[in-house]
């Protein structure tokens, strides 16, 4: 769902939100924005968000982005996107010129922007070498790169945040969960801003997704600053494991949230006050 389409309902002061979460999204950005959608828990959602995310930005930026997938099967988004490609066991991806031998090379998902990488899981602490190549040889050719993985190691979130402007974490909307992945977030979010003072590079912006997963009002504690609900939605919900496609359109309420989240990822790539982009 586009954020045009919240534009047509609701409140006038929900209207001007939508108009600025409009604008956000279309921001130009001198650089690919690379962003990572990464679950603390299994069967939270962070795939389904991840291909919302992407769905969103493509259709308000127009320009072509990549998804790399790297979570287990059947539940990757390489499992839910037609004409995903595999990177090979061999290495022998000839590096694109340009955008559109990119996307020939990957192939396209039927919107004609998006396009797919099926990468191999995380088996150890540190990234695996295909990550970093998918990284260097392909994501240069595209407005959006999004990776979406299984639950990783804090070592490696740490180091997967060092190439990404964004860090979505993912949690479902249950307190205990919840409590647990603050402490996971406040870790990370401190690694980071150590790092950046220490070497004077761009900080990434880390964003705690909390995802209900069932229809009933989810019992947790106040929101803080940097955390983002995604209300239970009956199309989000239609796009879990075994299922591959979701008929209908998504409520106002889980529109505007991740409409929100996508909006953080774009400004993250936005150039600093300095002049930093990357």
């Amino acid at each position: 769902m586009s954020v045009s389409r919240i534009l047509l309902g609701g409140a006038v002061r929900e209207r001007r939100s939508a108009g600025d979460l409009d604008r956000a999204l279309r921001q130009p950005l001198p650089l690919t924005c690379r962003a990572a959608v990464i679950p603390t828990t299994r069967r939270c959602g962070a795939t389904t968000t991840a291909l919302q995310l992407v769905s969103m930005m493509t259709r308000a930026r127009r320009l072509p982005a990549l998804i790399m997938s790297a979570s287990p099967s059947p539940a990757s988004a390489a499992d839910h996107l037609p004409g995903s490609g595999t990177w090979p066991a061999d290495e022998s991806f000839e590096t694109p010129r340009n955008s559109a031998q990119a996307q020939e090379l990957i192939g396209t998902a039927p919107d004609g922007l998006t396009s797919c990488l099926r990468l191999p899981q995380a088996a150890s602490p540190r990234e695996p070498h295909e990550w970093a190549a998918a990284r260097r040889r392909l994501v240069r050719f595209f407005d959006i790169a999004m990776m979406e993985t299984a639950p990783l190691a804090p070592g490696l979130m740490l180091e997967l945040a060092h190439h990404h402007h964004a860090i979505i974490l993912m949690s479902p909307a249950r307190r205990a969960e919840m409590e647990r992945d603050r402490d996971t977030v406040a870790a990370l979010r401190q690694r980071l801003a150590s790092h950046g003072q220490a070497t004077g590079s761009r900080v990434p912006r880390l964003i705690h997704a909390v995802a209900a997963t069932s229809s009933r009002r989810p019992l947790i504690p106040p929101l803080q600053q940097g955390e983002r609900l995604i209300p239970y939605d009956t199309v989000l919900a239609a796009t879990g494991p075994g299922r591959t496609r979701a008929a209908g359109v998504l409520n106002a309420r889980t529109a505007r949230a991740l409409a929100g989240i996508a909006s953080d990822v774009v400004s993250s790539a936005t150039p600093t006050p300095d002049g930093r982009a990357a």
